[in-house]
């Protein structure tokens, strides 16, 4: 019962079905009339299960409670129920991937409203499905995680993005080739008409693009000049599927670095594929706003530039972050994930000292070495009060963990807002 549970929940109940709840923690009176303990329910009365994301429905890690229900009603989540809502004169484009998806989300959602055409985002990107009110004639934007794909049984999408794949959440999804078979089911049940974009930097998805072989599969590339495909090479935009014509494109600034590149370029594929001018595609890009806390411009103090990136849950999102800048301050740590910081000697030149927080500081600093100077700071407080009295005009403190945030936040979102308010409390001292 989080911010997709209770939205389902209001939309059923408005809707006149009959439903029950349960959370082992929810206390809240509000819904004390419709809670039930599952082993006191009638399964075989229930027509469909409607489980968060989180909860692992199959496998040997599955939740004990599901592990037979799929034998006597529908186990799905969310965004399966909004599919069901839909109606013929809805488009679909869904978002995934392991790193960049909610700035591809964002970016296509603001072309699309730049270019008048009504839509709506929602999603893993903070607004839950259940919560948006459908209209006749709108685009929905959805962003999608492992966890929501995996828990789909027909729903399929329109335009359907892939913008890359590296290891992450393989404690859900068991091992990788579960996990790349989720986010690959954004393709499923795609026909005539809809469209499928693989980024193809990735080695993964240039893999997946290849086994795919399908003709409305489409590649797009910041490396490489496409034939049949979207590309973003040389400052030009070169769109060799659908209209064969090329436009040039300068990269704004708040939208720098080369895994930015491949943002721009699957959402100007999504746009071409939505039916958009790739001209008016390129004006709209002009205005939009980053992301908060996605390599987030904080502020600058005395010379020194702050950037919250501190979505940066793993060390494939964090290196993109670490590309962006040099002269760096680098805070990073926190609830690790597989891999923890392995293959920062590669970035090694653009940061000056590190200060590690969180549960992995001494698992990072073993991975750091004597190669780099580092600092174990404990909390972000102590890190960042640190990095702004070494940093010199000039340097950049960065807030990009690369890993999760639970050892000492609710979430990714708490940690950034933290970030900033010290930010504040600097500027006012």
């Amino acid at each position: 019962m989080g911010i997709s549970g209770k939205a389902i929940f209001e939309s059923l109940k408005n809707a006149g079905a009959e439903i029950f709840l349960w959370d082992d923690k929810l206390n809240d009176q509000a819904y004390a009339d419709y809670k039930l303990e599952p082993t006191n329910a009638k399964w075989q009365e229930v027509e469909a299960l409607v489980i968060s994301p989180g909860i692992q429905h199959q496998g040997a890690n599955a939740h004990p409670l599901l592990a037979n229900l799929s034998k006597t009603c529908k186990v799905f989540c969310d965004v399966e129920l909004f599919y069901q809502c839909l109606d013929k004169t809805n488009k679909t484009i869904a978002i995934t991937g392991t790193n960049g998806k909610s700035t591809v989300t964002a970016l296509i959602n603001h072309i699309l409203q730049e270019c008048d055409v009504k839509s709506q985002m929602c999603g893993n990107i903070g607004v839950a499905v259940s919560s948006i009110d459908i209209h006749s004639g709108e685009t929905y934007v959805i962003e999608l995680s492992s966890y929501q794909l995996d828990k789909l049984i027909n729903a399929k999408f329109n335009i359907a993005v892939l913008t890359n794949i590296t290891s992450d959440h393989l404690e859900m999804h068991g091992n990788m080739e579960n996990y790349i078979a989720a986010k690959t089911k954004v393709f499923n049940g795609q026909v005539r008409g809809d469209y499928g974009i693989i980024c193809i930097e990735n080695e993964i998805c240039n893999s997946l693009f290849n086994k795919l072989n399908r003709e409305n599969i489409i590649p797009v590339s910041r490396s490489s000049k496409l034939n049949g495909g979207i590309s973003f090479v040389g400052g030009n935009i070169y769109d060799n599927y659908f209209s064969h014509e090329s436009i040039k494109f300068s990269q704004p600034e708040i939208l720098n670095g080369n895994h930015n590149s491949e943002n721009i370029i699957c959402a100007i594929a999504a746009c071409l594929a939505r039916g958009l001018n790739l001209k008016d595609i390129i004006e709209a890009i002009s205005s939009f706003k980053p992301l908060e806390h996605r390599l987030e411009y904080a502020g600058t103090h005395q010379g020194v530039k702050y950037v919250n990136d501190s979505k940066g849950t793993n060390f494939d999102s964090t290196r993109h972050a670490l590309t962006a800048f040099s002269n760096i301050h680098w805070i990073a740590g926190g609830q690790a994930k597989e891999g923890g910081i392995d293959g920062f000697a590669a970035y090694q030149k653009y940061i000056k000292h590190v200060y590690l927080i969180g549960s992995s500081q001494d698992d990072f600093a073993n991975q750091l070495g004597t190669s780099i100077a580092y600092t174990k700071c404990g909390n972000l407080e102590n890190a960042f009060n640190l990095a702004a009295r070494n940093a010199m005009a000039g340097d950049v403190v960065l807030l990009s963990p690369a890993a999760a945030s639970t050892d000492q936040w609710k979430n990714f979102e708490e940690r950034g807002k933290a970030f900033k308010e010290h930010l504040l409390k600097l500027r006012v001292n």
